[in-house]
């Protein structure tokens, strides 16, 4: 799981205690900084300079709360924009020669699940179902996105396959993709690798074979570690985009740290540009980004979601069922991965991910089969909370308890002639009949000192089933005693010791 530090307001120091860690795609809002600075370096005579830096985009899950430029001499500054991007031009004219610093500070608010999903289904965008280069599907590419839309419920489902599909199934390599050229699709399938813009073109290529509209998306997006340059995508449902990370399989939201800068059909370019008019030359010495989140919440919890064990109780190495109970109390749908988190030694007979797709008003219920260990000790008791993690974020968790669990009641009671008769309940977990057998022990002490006095019984208990024993002793009942009890079935063994107080009469 991703975890990301939030910074405190700019020049400040962070104090101890005060920096809050929270995961990554809990953040549903969230006030980022982004800084651009650099210096160019002019020799000769320049007659203009001109520099543009790409700006995020304004768009229903994002705005630009403040931009500023700093002054710099003879520079004027415009913002450009189009339906694709948008970008701040920089143009200094009759520079002197020598070192031009300039800097561009830009605020963005993240809305990252304010806007539902109100359609399932694909919406008409002719034009971006139209490949270009980069994106055009060869043969394979149209199949296995066919393949995987079949016996689909839904377009937002087919989209969720897709995206599982490329994420599962295409490598995440960096340095794929030589001297920064994107490859084509039909390549990067081929090769069954990429980086995310080619898993980001390869996706729109997928859904457009099954008349799905998709562009690209261009931007930032920060990893848990460091800020970078990321490509995902968008989708058309109904009369809205939605977007799909396919690298980071998120489906219908993408995190708050995702800033959008460019939209394209093929290929949405995220690049700056410096041109200059004169028979001097210029260089730049550096060119600098940082990025900052000022501000951030995290987003309530979107489903209702419960994780439930059956049983609660289960011996070490037998089954039991792991279900997630989803309900969507919203007027969104939802699509996305749960994954199931357990111990490591514990065995998951299904995928530990699943995938969900609800209507507004819908329940689901997702159902694992897991295997405790064997190598737990038989005669120990083992607590273990743990559950499923979903996109959009949350977590549902419960307790589970690892015990042989042989053991139902343990009673004690004197009978006329003032000995002991102990009275217990064996159960049986298993599904059939087995012997149990069972040691009683008596104590003097609750510190199980001295010789116990021992007595052993054997019982048939149908599976299921809590067979009740009882010992009758000649222990005498006088002070404070101990029972320690050791039972054994089906190769499963429990142990309880049971203290008892007597009180002196009056």
């Amino acid at each position: 799981m991703l975890f990301i530090v939030l910074a405190v307001a700019s020049g400040a120091a962070a104090e101890t205690g005060k920096v809050k860690q929270v995961p990554l795609t809990s953040l549903g809002k969230a006030s980022i900084r982004i800084s651009f600075g650099g210096t160019i370096k002019l020799t000769g005579t320049t007659k203009s300079l001109t520099y543009s830096q790409p700006l995020p985009a304004e768009d229903g899950s994002q705005s630009i709360s403040s931009l500023t430029v700093a002054p710099s001499p003879g520079l004027a500054h415009e913002l450009i924009e189009d339906a694709e991007s948008r970008s701040m031009k920089l143009t200094w004219t009759d520079p002197p020669a020598g070192e031009i610093e300039y800097a561009i500070e830009v605020m963005v608010d993240r809305r990252a699940f304010d806007h539902p999903i109100a359609s399932p289904k694909k919406g008409s965008f002719k034009k971006f179902l139209k490949s270009g280069a980069l994106t055009k599907p060869d043969a394979a590419i149209k199949k296995q996105a066919k393949e995987l839309a079949q016996g689909s419920s839904s377009d937002l489902e087919t989209i969720l396959r897709l995206a599982r599909w490329i994420n599962e199934n295409i490598t995440y390599d960096r340095d794929y993709s030589q001297n920064k050229v994107d490859k084509k699709v039909p390549s990067v399938m081929a090769a069954m690798r990429g980086t995310c813009d080619e898993l980001s073109h390869l996706f729109i290529a997928m859904a457009r074979s099954v008349s799905i509209p998709a562009r690209e998306v261009s931007g930032l997006a920060f990893t848990g570690e460091v800020w970078g340059f990321h490509s995902w995508s968008e989708v058309r449902l109904g009369d809205a985009w939605v977007p799909v990370d396919a690298t980071n399989f998120q489906v219908g939201f993408v995190d708050a740290t995702h800033v959008a800068f460019a939209r394209h059909g093929d290929d949405a370019k995220f690049e700056q540009h410096i041109e200059s008019l004169g028979t001097g030359m210029f260089s730049v010495l550096d060119h600098d980004m940082d990025v900052r989140i000022m501000k951030a919440s995290t987003a309530a919890d979107m489903l209702k979601a419960e994780m439930i064990f059956e049983p609660e109780t289960v011996p070490p190495g037998l089954g039991f069922k792991a279900r997630l109970v989803l309900e969507n109390p919203s007027n969104s749908w939802f699509a996305g991965p749960a994954r199931l988190v357990v111990p490591a030694q514990f065995e998951v007979t299904e995928d530990v991910i699943a995938t969900y797709v609800l209507a507004p008003g819908a329940h689901e219920t997702i159902e694992w089969s897991v295997a405790t260990p064997q190598t737990l000790d038989q005669g120990a008791t083992y607590w273990y909370r743990m559950g499923a993690v979903l996109f959009p974020h949350q977590v549902a968790a419960s307790k589970l308890t690892v015990a042989a669990g042989l053991i139902d009641e343990v009673a004690a009671f004197q009978d006329a002639g003032g000995s002991a008769v102990v009275a217990l309940g064996i159960k049986n977990p298993l599904g059939e009949s087995h012997p149990a057998t069972v040691e009683i022990c008596m104590y003097d002490s609750w510190e199980l000192e001295g010789e116990p006095l021992c007595q052993t019984g054997e019982s048939e208990v149908a599976a299921g089933d809590v067979e009740k024993l009882e010992f009758e002793t000649t222990f005498a009942i006088t002070g404070n005693f101990a029972i320690a009890v050791k039972a054994a079935l089906g190769g499963l063994v429990d142990e309880r010791i049971h203290k008892v107080n007597v009180s002196a009469s009056p």
